[in-house]
């Protein structure tokens, strides 16, 4: 996001995760505890995550923050993602 953009100082983004865990027979699904990490720096295009279970599904949201405060929720998109074996695989077009 250009800084044009920012609407503010104090612009950051926080990306949130959570694995998905499956329900047996209805295919629904519910998340465990999530975890939000603060990306600081606008210009990083990439968060890697460290110590996620392998083959896993989980659930990822970004959102902006400014000094005034954090994005509408309605701005949050989720996804979900796929860990892949060694534990780096984003979800497929996630842009923000």
């Amino acid at each position: 996001m250009l800084p044009v953009e920012h609407n503010g100082d104090g612009f950051h983004y926080v990306v949130s995760y959570s694995r998905h865990e499956q329900r047996g027979g209805g295919g629904g699904g519910r998340r465990a505890p999530e975890v939000a990490k603060r990306v600081m720096d606008w210009r990083q295009s990439q968060l890697v995550v460290a110590a996620v279970e392998a083959y896993s599904e989980y659930v990822v949201a970004v959102q902006a923050v400014n000094h005034v405060g954090p994005a509408p929720p309605s701005t949050v998109e989720r996804r979900v993602g796929h860990s892949a074996e060694n534990g780096r695989h984003a979800p497929a077009a996630f842009d923000f």
